[in-house]
């Protein structure tokens, strides 16, 4: 994944981003990108099984960008809401810019994800998720 912000949130320093998501009532996040500032580029996967039950729950993936701090993380901003049904069209990878939006719903940066569903002989889906 790669992001890129508008403004840092620290006025000190520069920004130290992370990205979390929920995936069947897990959070999930990448690790921190301490002193990143505007730009953040973390090379992490994540496996996310079991994806017809998200889609039958009628799940969407929302990523929300945070930026550490020592007494409490920032909120920065977050994704819309992309349907994980929308996720398993195509076998093939596909890349995706996805705009991050603060709380008023003004744009303040974007993420560029990539996505690939893997459909297994025993029945089981699995969605790799990667930057």
């Amino acid at each position: 994944m790669r992001a890129k912000f508008f403004k840092d949130a620290d006025v000190w320093g520069k920004q130290d981003p992370f990205i979390q998501f929920r995936f069947n009532g897990k959070l999930i996040k990448t690790s921190v990108q301490a002193g990143a500032g505007k730009e953040a580029t973390w090379n992490e996967e994540f496996t996310l099984d079991n994806v017809q039950r998200e889609i039958a729950a009628g799940g969407k993936l929302r990523l929300e960008a945070l930026d550490d701090d020592t007494m409490s993380d920032d909120w920065l901003g977050a994704t819309q809401p992309l349907a994980y049904s929308e996720l398993v069209m195509s076998s093939d990878k596909v890349v995706r810019k996805l705009e991050f939006l603060d709380k008023a719903g003004k744009e303040i940066g974007s993420v560029n994800i990539s996505t690939q569903y893997i459909g297994a002989a025993d029945g089981s889906e699995t969605i790799g998720f990667s930057g």
